[in-house]
């Protein structure tokens, strides 16, 4: 009898779990994704208005760099296997 008991209040316990998990989590979810997004915008206020150029003008801020490849000084000797 006990095991049915506990059986039942597993089951029951993961249904309400279950449901309420679907009715909280998308609420939580939004309010991040509002406060995320709020974030961003507040970052990238002063960024959107000195982008403000005329239409099909072409400015290059900044040129990346080509690293430099090492010189190898040393010299290469062929292995050879002597029998």
């Amino acid at each position: 009898m006990s095991f049915i008991r506990i059986f039942i209040f597993i089951v029951i316990g993961y249904y309400l779990i279950k449901w309420l998990v679907k009715m909280i989590l998308p609420h939580v979810i939004k309010q991040q994704m509002d406060k995320f997004q709020d974030q961003y915008n507040q970052q990238n206020q002063g960024s959107q208005q000195t982008q403000s150029r005329k239409e099909g003008s072409v400015t290059v801020e900044k040129v990346p760099q080509k690293p430099e490849k090492p010189k190898d000084d040393d010299d290469y000797v062929d292995y050879e296997e002597i029998k």
